[in-house]
């Protein structure tokens, strides 16, 4: 019989909506661990001054259907709980005990880098997803910079009992910071099979694509549209092709704006106001976000994913397109190699060389059949393995 652990699972990377990567792995793996656990206490942290997003909301409504599991939200300013956290004028463990919450914290799981201070016998598991903040600093603006030199991430891998690297590639990365390659572990993500697989449905098919006005063929990218994810390559690609060619398969870009898009916007077309609709000109579709059920039947119907990016810690919606048998055009680099070996890979500052890869697709000299990887084993990457594995390291610490 194995004694019952007190755990906190630390929420606040689930406060932004419409979630994104981070977003997503830690729904995934929450979900899983705690249908895995019914045996240890949970309690899921959070601190929003604000109402939390429904779709959370929903999330915690059915993962509370577990008799073993709570949940706390502060409601401080993030602000302020942040500048306390930093200056170590609290002990969120502490903070938690003297709110009659857990009396004795025996690990706390943060699912993403964040402002933190518990006492010293409180273990920590840390996810690192990848180094971009440290290695490429110009891919992230000022308040983002500062953010990173906030939270002192060197020092919270430092605190950390275990680093759960999402590939070897992060693994290397953090060696390279120095940290002992003893408390890291290479923990690979995973994809859910239940909604990201091949669709024989033709009726499905076919009502996204009247949902969409899509065409019978395009090309989809799917990424906040970020600076790391090399848009400006992407784009330089797309308009060395004729017009005729990207009238055949026209471009459809499904992420979050930033300031960087609307920069490559005005970069374009000037002080403009219907950026949309200037790049639809182009054949270039902007969709900021995609419900979570339409999103691999996008994957179905389309030519290909292209994921040019400049650096990845792993690379999900590479994982999550060859999940619903769809080719991929990865940059080529980082975990994108390490996990998709077999892809269809471009240097990620060479435009020519991605256009040319469009020009064959859309002339039928790459066949959508024969693009896929053919030494790309998909059921490796599982989150129900994950959240066991998570749940073993958790109880040996």
């Amino acid at each position: 019989f194995i004694e019952f652990m007190n755990i906190v699972i630390d929420l606040r990377c689930l406060n932004d909506y419409p979630f994104t990567g981070v977003g997503n792995y830690a729904i995934s793996v929450i979900g899983n661990l705690l249908k895995l656990d019914k045996h240890n206490n949970y309690l899921l942290f959070n601190n929003t001054y604000k109402v939390e997003n429904e779709k959370l909301m929903n999330l915690v409504s059915a993962w509370l259907e577990n008799n073993n599991v709570r949940y706390f939200n502060a409601h401080w300013p993030n602000k302020f709980l942040n500048f306390l956290l930093k200056f170590k004028f609290l002990k969120l463990d502490i903070f938690l005990k003297k709110r009659a919450l857990f009396n004795n914290v025996a690990c706390w799981y943060l699912p993403n880098i964040n402002y933190l201070n518990l006492s010293n016998d409180v273990k920590l598991l840390l996810t690192v997803h990848d180094l971009s903040f440290h290695f490429f600093p110009q891919f992230f603006n000022f308040k983002q910079r500062l953010w990173h030199w906030g939270i002192n991430y060197l020092s919270l891998f430092q605190r950390a009992d275990c680093l759960l690297a999402v590939s070897r590639s992060t693994s290397f990365d953090l060696e390279r910071l120095g940290l002992a390659s003893e408390k890291i572990k290479v923990f690979p993500l995973g994809v859910d099979k239940t909604r990201f697989f091949k669709i024989d449905n033709t009726e499905r098919l076919r009502l996204l694509k009247e949902k969409y006005d899509l065409p019978e063929r395009f090309f989809v990218f799917v990424a906040t549209l970020e600076s790391r994810k090399n848009l400006q390559l992407l784009l330089a690609a797309w308009l060395d092709l004729s017009a005729r060619d990207r009238q055949a398969c026209p471009l459809y870009l499904i992420g979050r704006k930033t300031d960087y898009w609307q920069k490559l916007s005005r970069e374009q077309w000037g002080k403009k106001q219907e950026y949309d609709s200037l790049w639809k000109t182009l054949d270039i579709k902007i969709l900021s976000y995609v419900p979570d059920e339409d999103l691999p039947v996008f994957y179905n119907l389309a030519e290909a994913l292209i994921y040019p990016s400049s650096y990845e810690g792993f690379g999900l919606p590479p994982l999550e397109a060859l999940s619903c048998d769809c080719p991929v055009i990865i940059g080529r680099n980082s975990a994108l190699l390490e996990n998709f070996a077999g892809a269809i890979s471009v240097d990620p500052d060479n435009s020519r060389e991605l256009s040319n890869l469009l020009f064959a697709f859309i002339h039928g000299k790459i066949e959508r059949a024969d693009a896929l990887p053919r030494n790309f084993i998909c059921e490796k990457y599982s989150w129900s393995v994950y959240a066991e594995n998570l749940l073993n390291l958790i109880q040996s610490l």
